[in-house]
Formats: structure tokens, sequence, C-alpha cells
């Protein structure tokens, strides 16, 4: 949960709405192997904590609780996945020119 939390940039000592914990419970992560469960967690709070251009916003625009990420968890993952396979090309992209 610290993990979790830290997408946020919450205190680990800030307790969980039943809310968030039921989202948690129905997302899945916590049958997740430990490590697939890092490597999730560190990829969507690499995405969050990210500066994302104006121009991408619209395509990759974040949740803004820890429940409605929680409850979208899947779709959040593949859109943190997908942001940063499209800023690594660009990246290799300029530095290839």
């Amino acid at each position: 949960m610290l993990a979790l939390n830290a997408i946020f940039r919450r205190p680990p000592t800030d307790p969980w709405s039943g809310a968030e914990q039921a989202a948690l419970a129905a997302s899945g992560l916590l049958e997740m192997a430990e490590l697939d469960f890092v490597d999730a967690a560190e990829t969507v709070r690499a995405f969050y904590h990210a500066g994302i251009p104006r121009e991408m916003e619209s395509r990759f625009w974040r949740r803004t609780t820890l429940e409605k990420l929680l409850a979208n968890w899947g779709g959040e993952l593949d859109k943190a996945r997908t942001w940063l396979r499209e800023r690594d090309d660009g990246v290799r992209k300029v530095a290839s020119a």
C-alpha cells in the first residue's frame, strides 16, 4: 500500500477510506506476485509524476483520487505503459537525429 500512497504523494501513515480499501480489493492487485505489483505500481507512479506535454493531456489525463485509480487500475496501467513507450520512442528519435 505504500507504493500506492506514493502515486498521490500521500504520507505512508495516511489511513485508507473504506471505498479505497474496497477498490483495492476489487482491483486484483492483492493477488499479484510481489514483483509484478512493484513493477506495475512503479510504472503508474512514473506516469502520474511525469510532466505531460499540453498537446498530449487529452490522451494521457490522470485520475485525481486513489479510489478512482484503483477502480480503473487496468486501464490506468495500460495508459501508463503506452505513455512510457511513446515517451521512450520520442527520446530515441531525438537521440538518433
